[in-house]
């Protein structure tokens, strides 16, 4: 993976249960009662983001929050995280490598998991489970 050269800004976690009256949760790889959520901000569009400290960070994602989704309940936990360098990228064709690895791999019963494969956030990492989860189950 390479990273982007364009500026990153911070990515904040607010986590609560449950939060507010949203429904479902959001990257919480399946837990049903609890509900975390990454905002982030600064990047090419919004610089300045970068700047400000924590709790302004965390101020800004709850209010947004609760402009989106309504949430109403304040976060049992937060934190910020700073990305040095930027946020991991594949180089062009990483898909096709990705796909004909996979083919080797799978015929030797072998899986290929995690953000090296199929996506660094969250998101792509609770889905590469059940996609691993049913290829397994396939055996």
């Amino acid at each position: 993976m390479r990273y982007q050269s364009s500026p990153i800004g911070p990515n904040v976690y607010l986590f609560a249960n449950p939060l507010g009256n949203t429904s479902g949760s959001v990257s919480s790889c399946g837990a049903s009662n609890f509900s975390g959520l990454r905002c982030s901000f600064g990047g090419s569009r919004d610089p300045e983001a970068a700047e400000l400290d924590d709790a302004a960070l965390i101020e800004r994602a709850v209010r947004d929050v609760a402009v989106v989704l309504g949430a109403t309940t304040a976060p049992t936990h937060t934190s910020v995280v700073r990305p040095p360098g930027g946020l991991p990228q594949y180089a062009l064709g990483h898909r096709d490598r990705v796909r004909d690895a996979v083919a080797v791999a799978r015929s030797q019963r072998i899986v290929l998991a995690g953000a090296d494969y199929r996506g660094s956030d969250l998101n792509d990492l609770c889905a590469d489970g059940a996609t691993i989860l049913a290829e397994v189950q396939a055996w």
